[in-house]
Parts: C-alpha cells; sequence; structure tokens
C-alpha cells in the first residue's frame, strides 16, 4: 500500500494509491503481482488543505497571549493552552482532570459556577473577573466562558492586572481631585466667612452713614467708600459664584417672567453710567419675547448685567451698544431665548478670544491695566449659560468692537402673571424709625461684638429696641421666659450654635412659633438649607445692609397680618 506523485504523458501531475499483492508458490518462488492504482489527486489536495489549515489553527492558538481552557460539561479541565504567563506558566499539566471550580478562590467559587452554567444554558457568552494569587502578588483575569459544542465548554482568559492598576490610579487620583475639591470649598467658605464679618461691619456703617446730614464734601467721600467696598463685595461674590459652579453646588431656581421686560429693567441699570461716558445704549425685542417664559430669571439677569456691564465698560464716548432678545422655537413648549450684546468698543485680539472665558483671565493683565475686575464674569456668565441648555459665543475685531451672544433654554409658561424672585422686589430707599410702621419684639442672639455694636446701631436707626443673647442657650433660655416676634439669630455662636438653637425652640411649643433670621457669614446654598433645615424661617448673608434687614422685618409683619 504506497502513494506517490506521478507525472502523465500529457506534463500533468497526479496522486495514484497502488494497493500490490504478491503471489508465491509453495516453494516461495514469486509467481506473478495483483495490483490496483487509483487516482487520488483530489482526497490528497483536501488533505494537505485540512493539515495547513490545523497548522494555521495550530500557529494562532500558540501566539495567543490569553489562557485557553477546554472542559467537559461538569466543568473537569480537558485540555489547556497557557500563554505567555508568568504566574501561569509551565502549571498547564496540574490542571488536567482537575474541576474548574476547585482552582478557583472559594471567595469566587459561587460567581464562577454560575456564570460557567449560565454559558452552557443560554449558549451565549458569559464573563466573569477573577483574582488570584496571595495579599502581597495578584493577577486579574476576565474570564469567558462559551460552548464549544455539545459536550464541550471553553473559556479565554485575558491578564487584565495592568488595567486594574491604571484603573486603581485613576480612583485615586479622582479621590485626591475630590479632596482637593472638598478642601478648596472649606477654604473658600472660611475664607468668605473672614472677610464678611469684618465687612458686616464696614458696609453697615456705610449704609448707617448714608442715612445721616452730610455736607456735599463728606457725601463725595461717603460715596467712594461705599464704592470701593461694593467692588470688594463683588469680586468676593464672584469667587465663592465660580466655586459653587466648579463644585456642581449651584442650582436653578425656576420663575415665571416676562424676558423682555427683565432685559429693559437690567439695561436700565446702566443707562446713568452710559450717558456719563457718552454712550449710546440701545434695545430691540423679537415680539415673542414679550410672551410669559419659564426659567431662572436671576441667572439669566446675572449673565445680562455681566455682559452689558463689559460692552458699556470698554466703549468709549461716541460708541452704541446695542442690545438684541429674541425666541426661536425649538419643540412644543420648549424654547431657545438668545441674546446679542454689540458693542463699538475697544475689540478683543483674535488670539485672546478662545480664553476670555478662563477664569481670572484678562485681556490687560499689567498692574497699570484700565479695566478692573476680578477675571471671572466671562467664566461664570459661560458656566451658568451651558447650565441652563445654551452657549455663550464671543466674536471681536480689534479696534472695531465685540458681539457677544448667549441663548438659554425656556419654557413657555402656563401662568398669567409673572413671579418675581426676591432680588426683584421694591427697595424703598428709607427705613428710618419703621418700628412704627411695623411693630416687632426682637430677639438679638449675637456673640461677636463688632457684629452687636452695628446690629445695634442698625436696629436703632429702624427704631427698634431689643433684647440680647450672647449665645444659643441664652437665646432658648430667652424664648422660655418671655414671647418675642423676631429672633436675629447668628449662626456660629459658643454653648449652643444658631442652627441648634433654632432646633431647640421649635421644641417650646407655642413660644417656639417664632419667626427666626439666621445671620452668617457662609453664603453656599447647604448652608441656607441647614439653617431652613433646624427651623429657620429666613437667612441673611452678611454683610448685612440695612435695607436688606428692613425687609425681613417687614416680610414678618406682612406674613403676620396675612394670617
Amino acid at each position: 500500500d504506497l502513494e506517490y506523485d506521478f507525472k502523465k504523458p500529457d506534463g500533468s501531475n497526479v496522486r495514484l494509491r497502488v494497493f500490490e499483492k504478491l503471489v508465491y508458490d509453495e516453494l516461495g518462488r514469486f509467481n506473478g503481482g495483483l495490483g490496483i492504482c487509483t487516482d487520488i489527486t483530489a482526497q490528497f489536495e483536501s488533505k494537505q488543505e485540512l493539515i495547513e489549515s490545523e497548522e494555521r489553527l495550530q500557529n494562532l492558538i500558540g501566539n495567543i497571549p490569553d489562557i485557553i481552557f477546554t472542559y467537559s460539561n461538569d466543568g473537569v479541565v480537558l485540555d489547556a493552552h497557557i500563554g505567555d504567563q508568568k504566574f501561569l506558566k509551565n502549571v498547564s499539566g496540574s490542571f488536567l482532570g482537575q474541576s474548574l471550580f476547585d482552582l478557583v478562590p472559594a471567595q469566587q467559587k459561587e460567581q464562577t459556577q454560575f456564570s460557567f452554567n449560565l454559558a452552557r444554558k443560554t449558549e451565549q457568552i458569559q464573563t466573569v473577573d477573577l483574582s488570584i494569587g496571595d495579599r502581597y502578588e495578584s493577577q486579574y483575569f476576565e474570564v469567558r466562558f462559551f460552548p464549544l459544542d455539545a459536550n464541550h465548554m471553553m473559556s479565554i482568559a485575558k491578564d487584565i492586572t495592568s488595567q486594574r492598576i491604571w484603573e486603581k490610579g485613576l480612583v485615586e487620583a479622582m479621590n485626591s481631585a475630590d479632596q482637593a475639591s472638598r478642601a478648596k470649598s472649606e477654604f473658600l467658605a472660611n475664607m468668605s466667612h473672614e472677610i464678611r464679618t469684618p465687612m458686616n461691619g464696614l458696609l453697615g456703617i456705610i449704609d448707617l452713614l448714608d442715612q445721616t446730614q452730610l455736607d456735599s464734601e463728606q457725601q463725595q467721600y461717603l460715596e467712594i467708600i461705599k464704592n470701593s467696598g461694593n467692588s470688594l463685595l463683588s469680586i468676593i461674590k464672584d469667587i465663592l459664584d465660580y466655586s459653587k459652579i466648579e463644585a456642581g453646588k449651584i442650582e436653578l431656581n425656576t420663575h415665571v417672567f416676562c424676558p423682555a421686560d427683565e432685559l429693559n429693567k437690567q439695561v436700565q441699570i446702566f443707562y446713568g453710567l452710559a450717558q456719563k461716558k457718552g454712550v449710546i445704549l440701545e434695545t430691540s425685542f423679537d415680539p415673542r419675547t414679550q410672551e410669559l417664559m419659564e426659567g431662572d430669571v436671576e441667572k439669566i439677569n446675572q449673565v445680562i448685567l455681566n455682559l452689558v456691564g463689559n460692552a458699556v465698560k470698554f466703549t468709549s464716548k461716541d460708541g452704541i451698544v446695542a442690545v438684541r432678545l429674541e425666541m426661536e422655537t425649538i419643540s412644543g413648549d420648549i424654547n431657545f431665548l438668545r441674546c446679542t450684546i454689540r458693542d463699538s468698543g475697544i475689540g478683543i485680539p483674535a488670539e485672546e478670544i478662545p480664553r476670555l472665558t478662563d477664569p481670572f483671565y484678562q485681556v490687560e493683565s499689567s498692574s497699570s491695566r484700565s479695566y478692573q475686575g476680578s477675571g471671572l464674569g466671562l467664566a461664570i456668565a459661560k458656566k451658568v449659560v451651558e447650565l441652563m441648555g445654551g452657549e455663550l459665543t464671543i466674536s471681536s475685531e480689534l479696534g472695531k468692537g465685540s458681539v457677544f451672544k448667549f441663548s438659554v433654554i425656556l419654557k413657555k409658561a402656563t401662568e398669567k402673571d409673572p413671579i418675581l424672585p426676591s432680588s426683584e422686589k421694591h427697595i424703598r430707599t428709607s427705613w428710618n424709625g419703621m418700628s412704627t410702621e411695623f411693630p416687632a419684639r426682637i430677639l438679638l442672639a449675637e456673640d461677636n461684638d463688632l457684629n452687636l455694636q452695628l446690629m445695634t446701631l442698625m436696629l436703632g436707626q429702624l427704631g427698634y429696641e431689643f433684647e440680647l443673647a450672647r449665645n444659643g442657650q441664652e437665646a432658648v433660655e430667652h424664648v422660655r421666659r418671655q414671647e418675642f416676634d423676631i429672633i436675629l439669630m447668628d449662626v456660629q455662636m459658643p454653648v449652643l450654635n444658631g442652627l441648634q438653637a433654632a432646633i431647640e425652640i421649635r421644641k417650646l411649643g407655642k413660644k417656639g412659633e417664632v419667626f427666626i433670621i439666621g445671620l452668617s457669614a457662609n453664603v453656599f446654598d447647604e448652608d441656607h438649607k441647614k439653617a431652613l433645615d433646624a427651623g429657620m424661617d429666613s437667612y441673611l448673608n452678611k454683610p448685612i445692609r440695612l435695607n436688606t434687614l428692613a425687609e425681613k422685618i417687614r416680610d414678618y409683619s406682612l406674613k403676620l397680618s396675612s394670617k
């Protein structure tokens, strides 16, 4: 029985298989032979292709760095291919004949068995992550189970140790970033409190002094002090606003408002400055902007004030600042409010525009720059606009002016009348002696001597007498002994702080039903929430202004009269 290649007379090659029978007589002499010759070219070529295919498959498997196991349907290891894995190298022989579920760590046995059986049952790939090693060194594998045929299962395990190390480093980096962010927020909160406490005295005294009789020169000096204090307060507010946005702690408060009316109110603030500089300030509206919408009008106004203020500031005499408001329907009641602020000011170099919305960045950053500011206004405006689903774009040409555009998403309102935020309420210019119009029995809980001195002057200006508690515990005792209408409660006090005192006062039944106004230099939203959760009715940020304090007392009186 043999095979050989045969070249035919026509030059073609065939593969032949010969069966030869040799015949001998009884004496062992050769009598002849009988043979059959068959052309097996097709079978031979198929066999060679199969051999080559198996070699290719074996080469492929041999170069796969992953670990391949074959099992019986019960999980017994029948075959194993170990790639170049330093931890598992040269141990493949010990796996054969063992149960997979005895090889994996005990704490991962149940999970592995579940995935193996589920892959067998559903005939779909099931994945499980395994950790193999000890407390000093471990390897991590992503193992995929799937049926090979009716009687066999297979797994492919990929070493993901380096990926896990990278993920662990990423998690640690994220945790470090979170800790840094929290530390920064705590620093800013403390900084705010420390700066706002002396500013409370400074601006409060300015408000009181403004209510007295002053000659023109004194009034001029006072105006300079007031503007400087307000500028400093504005810078602190910008820093805290940006910090809150970065930390994701800023929230949208929806009100019903008329966009066109709100724009007019904000632009009117700059008419005096524009007239003084000789700048023409004009507005125009799409008729649809006079419809009522729902959105955070305070934050929209904040953006408008920033952009219009910048435009007026950077536009010189005989220049123009034009503000255009338009509305575009997106779908149903959802609309895009678009605002364009165009000026003929100094313009911005093209290379500077991409960096304008970076925090603390200013085009003119020298110590002698002409235009002052914190460099946070545009950064805050951009973040606020994006928070409301829109975008802020800037285009400019040096010496010819700039165009700032922003859009926000608004919903068409169902109410007939606008609901104004507290910042839009009417403010009286003089509250002197308001106690006759709005009488109230007041308890002041304050431990800081400077703040106490200021509050004494403010309440005296308004015409109110008051009882004093120097800590939270004294405040609770005062309420137990006598009745009050209003408690002005400092949040940070010894013995019991203002929050703890408010909680105790609310437990006093009828006497505890007093109007509590929290006073604090902490300005984050969570501080306000903590005050309300503790039972306070309202909250005032330091520095406390005379008008704001008077309004809070008036709010109590109006609330009482409405009962």
